[in-house]
């Protein structure tokens, strides 16, 4: 049984379509996240197969502009 997990984050610096897109290529590559939706407000859900712990989301984001709340 292939069990998903939601996960909920804030991201912060978000200012285009732009960010999206980057915020989202850069979370989808961690291991085991299926889907991730970015809105304008930072809102993040990430779709995954195991938790994410939130350190791995912070690093996958470092040297961007970007802060997870």
């Amino acid at each position: 049984m292939n069990n998903t997990i939601v996960i909920k984050v804030s991201i912060s610096g978000i200012t285009c379509d732009a960010c999206i897109r980057l915020i989202s290529r850069r979370v989808s590559a961690i291991q085991g996240v299926s889907q991730v939706e970015v809105d304008r407000s930072g809102e993040t859900s990430i779709i995954a197969t195991r938790d994410i712990p939130r350190g791995e989301i912070i690093e996958v984001l470092q040297g961007t502009n970007y802060t997870v709340l």
